[in-house]
């Protein structure tokens, strides 16, 4: 598919970030506004394993959403269109709470990663969404192999 930038009155950036015990994921949307439609369009994913001896989970969702910030920096880099808006979705309550705390409080581990999330994005690009609605979470989790006979 490709999108109409050209005529778009709107261009957003959503990126999603997951992590379970297996892996943890960054994925990347357009959402293109045109005066009669809207496109979304996946730009780019990324998913790492977790280490062999992994953190708890609210440390592997962290290590998340620095990767989605990582991500949305280097697509906001290279795409040559003017992206009016980037929000970030997570749905480790966890995760949101430390951004929106004070870092200082807080083991060097996590003051690391908050720091390099703060650095790159606002606080209020952050929001919820419920692990069912997460694109994210299935990168994430053992599933059944797509049917990609249709």
């Amino acid at each position: 598919m490709q999108l109409k930038l050209i005529t778009a009155t709107k261009i957003s950036l959503h990126v999603f970030c997951d992590a379970s015990e297996k892996a943890f994921c960054a994925i990347a949307f357009l959402r293109v506004e045109h005066s009669e439609e809207i496109e979304v369009s996946i730009v780019a994913a990324k998913t790492r394993v977790t280490p062999l001896k992994p953190p708890s989970i609210p440390r592997l969702e962290l290590q998340a959403a620095v990767m989605a910030s990582r991500l949305s920096n280097c697509i906001q880099r290279k795409i040559n269109v003017e992206i009016i808006e980037v929000t970030f979705w997570t749905d480790s309550i966890t995760v949101l709470r430390w951004i929106r705390s004070d870092a200082r409080a807080f083991k060097p581990f996590i003051v690391h990663r908050l720091g390099e999330i703060l650095e790159t994005t606002d606080v209020p690009q952050w929001r919820y969404i419920p692990t069912k609605l997460n694109v994210a979470d299935d990168a994430t989790r053992d599933s059944e192999p797509a049917d990609l006979t249709r």
